[in-house]
């Protein structure tokens, strides 16, 4: 499969989630009404393959979603640990603060690993 039909084999996984209905996904960075997208969504769901297939065409790895979460914020919600690896790696940023002024370490869930 190339690298073309990976990323839009993401998009499409990711336009079936009832967050995006109505939201015309043609890219990682098409955002719902909140300003999540299928990048942060892929970040969550620790999904590094999705991830790396998305990094080529988004804009800005630090996109702000709902309420300001970043997707190494979504990650490390989720104890998304390879995720939020692979957007340091990429230029992520760990200091910024989402629209209640926590960074991403202060959003991981304790119950789960980061």
């Amino acid at each position: 499969m190339s690298a073309s039909s990976d990323l839009h084999s993401f998009l499409a996984r990711y336009a079936n989630l009832a967050m995006f209905d109505g939201v015309r996904v043609v890219s990682p960075d098409s955002a719902n009404s909140e300003g999540d997208t299928p990048f942060h969504m892929a970040a969550f769901d620790d999904d590094v393959e999705a991830l790396r297939a998305m990094i080529p065409h988004i804009k800005e790895v630090n996109l702000a979603g709902a309420i300001g979460n970043t997707p190494l914020h979504y990650a490390l919600m989720n104890g998304s640990k390879s995720a939020a690896h692979f957007l340091l790696e990429h230029g992520a940023d760990a200091t910024r603060e989402n629209d209640y002024g926590d960074t991403p370490a202060e959003c991981s869930n304790p119950r789960k690993p980061a």
